[in-house]
This record gives C-alpha cells, sequence and structure tokens, in this order.
C-alpha cells in the first residue's frame, strides 16, 4: 500500500475551466483503461474513492477491495458495443448488449427498448463532435 497525498476529487470543483476539463478527460480515460486495457474494474466509483493531486493533476484511484475482473472476449464485446454505441446502430447496439449479457432471452417485452434508450443516452457525448459542453445538455437530468 501506498500514502497518496492528493485532496478529495471535488476540490477540482475550485479550478479554472481548463483543469477540471483536464481532470474529466483523465477521470474518463481512467474507467476505459480500467475496462480495455487492465479488464480489471473498481466496482465502488463514488467519490471517497478518487484524489486529486493538485501538483500534477493525476487522478488517484482507492479501494480495491470491490473489483470485477473482465477476460479478453467480455473486453472485445464491451468494445464492440460502444463502438455500435458511436456509430448510433440501433441493430448492433441490441446485438453488443446481448453479448455483453445486458440483454436476455427471457427479459421482459420492451425491456430492449429500455436498454437501447439506456445506452443512446449515456453514449451521447460520443456522437458528438468536438468537446463535449454538459453546462449545454440535460444529459445529466
Amino acid at each position: 500500500m501506498d500514502y497518496l497525498h492528493g485532496k478529495p476529487i471535488e476540490t477540482i470543483e475550485n479550478l479554472e475551466s481548463a483543469k477540471r476539463n483536464d481532470a474529466a478527460r483523465h477521470l474518463t480515460e481512467l474507467a476505459f483503461r480500467e475496462v480495455f486495457d487492465w479488464g480489471l474494474v473498481q466496482t465502488d466509483p463514488n467519490f471517497a474513492n478518487y484524489l486529486y493531486e493538485h501538483e500534477t493533476g493525476r487522478i488517484q484511484l482507492l479501494d480495491f477491495g470491490a473489483a470485477r475482473e473482465h477476460d479478453k472476449q467480455q473486453r472485445i464485446d464491451m468494445r464492440m458495443l460502444l463502438n455500435a454505441c458511436a456509430a448510433n446502430n440501433d441493430e448492433l447496439i441490441l446485438d453488443a448488449a446481448a453479448r455483453v449479457g445486458y440483454l436476455g432471452n427471457d427479459d421482459p417485452h420492451g425491456y430492449a427498448r429500455s436498454v437501447l434508450l439506456l445506452l443512446r443516452t449515456a453514449t451521447q457525448p460520443l456522437r458528438t463532435a468536438g468537446p463535449f459542453h454538459f453546462g449545454n445538455s440535460d444529459l445529466a437530468r
């Protein structure tokens, strides 16, 4: 174990816009690296498990007591799902969602449509040219 000198992640709220954007980019990159590069995802992503090192801009991740491994095929399937969402192709999204395990043959009527809408909403920033401006979006709502 190492002692980390970062500050609570919420302290980025007081930074200038460019540094907040950098921190958000680093958090996003961390999430994707966990899934696609490492195949090990920390599954308790609450603010208390992240620190921000102001001197370097590094995100520090804590508490791997709850983690999930993803094998190579699972990572391939999740990448297919992400690419399908980026392409906004409903047929590919549904196929990849089933491969990942988000959909099953016994799911109630309408469930696939709900999963599709959720995935399309959550991946809206992927389909935006240039930086996505959350302040100009109702995505969080």
